[in-house]
């Protein structure tokens, strides 16, 4: 018997057998044994789906490597993407994520300190250049936050964390990441366009009247502006709070990781608002000893969101 008849023997055998599938899993009906030529079939789906070779289950003497790609071209097994569901979790875990946030810190500090000081300059840098350092700035955000991510996820995973780990953004998703950056800027310039238009006439009418009644008009425009940007604000960061780690970890495109996102703070707002309160009072804190503090504060603040993604995305 030709290869090409044993492949078609072979295949038109495990074809036959109707039930090897049952809801998209292998049947319980599907674990046979049976000799043609010098082909001995044992299990056949689960060793097209787990091995080429003969390490799974080593009593097979002999399993080609075609019968495997035939079977899993009739076959086509791929895991499904992760489309963003999330959980709900106690509001008691804002207290645990800090926690487990000053223990990633407390796992190597100095590297912390380091990268702290790095990402500050770097934004600091930008500042300092009109308009395209701010632009430049929203873009490397996803992806330096993205960085800091990696990062926690080593020290949780015990590997040995370095300073080069705040770039590695740039090697991984960092085009979904700056799209985020991109949607980001996008989202606050047009915040920034609707607090202009409802608070801007406001400021123009009492310049106009002058004196004291201007000078109320006036800064009542700037007040409505101002709790204008903040309420449209909220969402925005809602939408970015997991973004980068559903990008960099998950592989979401940015528009479905920003859904994601805004759904699972508002799934979850409850111990946001504790988070928040939380965080809050140890800004004020922090910026105590000339703002020292946030050296601190801020890779404390990287692993307690990664502590967050851990527990509503990933133990969902």
């Amino acid at each position: 018997m030709g290869g090409e008849d044993v492949k078609g023997a072979l295949l038109g055998f495990c074809l036959s057998h109707h039930r090897l599938f049952r809801h998209g899993q292998p049947s319980d009906h599907c674990i046979f044994q049976r000799n043609i030529g010098e082909y001995r079939i044992i299990s056949l789906l689960r060793l097209a789906g787990e091995a080429q070779t003969n390490q799974v289950f080593p009593e097979v003497s002999y399993f080609p490597n075609f019968l495997v790609s035939a079977l899993m071209e009739q076959f086509p097994i791929s895991a499904p993407e992760f489309n963003g569901d999330c959980r709900m979790v106690p509001a008691g875990n804002a207290f645990e994520w800090l926690k487990q946030g000053w223990a990633i810190f407390m796992a190597n500090p100095a590297i912390w300190i380091a990268m702290t000081v790095i990402f500050f300059v770097i934004f600091l840098g930008l500042s300092i250049v009109p308009l395209i350092g701010q632009l430049a700035a929203n873009l490397l955000t996803p992806v330096l936050g993205a960085g800091l991510l990696l990062g926690c996820q080593k020290v949780s995973n015990n590997e040995s964390l370095e300073i080069p780990d705040l770039f590695t953004g740039f090697k991984k998703n960092t085009n979904n990441l700056v799209m985020l950056g991109v949607l980001y800027m996008v989202g606050m310039l047009a915040i920034v366009a609707v607090a202009a238009v409802f608070g801007g006439g406001g400021l123009v009418s009492g310049m106009m009247l002058g004196q004291v009644a201007g000078a109320g008009v006036a800064l009542g425009g700037i007040l409505i502006a101002g709790l204008l940007s903040l309420a449209l604000s909220i969402p925005l960061l809602m939408a970015m709070w997991f973004a980068p780690a559903l990008v960099v970890f998950n592989n979401m495109q940015p528009v479905p990781a920003l859904k994601a996102s805004f759904n699972a703070c508002m799934k979850n707002i409850v111990v946001f608002l504790i988070y928040d309160l939380i965080v809050l009072v140890l800004c004020f804190f922090a910026a105590l000893p000339l703002g020292l503090g946030f050296l601190v504060l801020f890779p404390v603040l990287a692993g307690a969101l990664y502590a967050s993604y851990r527990d509503i995305f990933v133990a969902a």
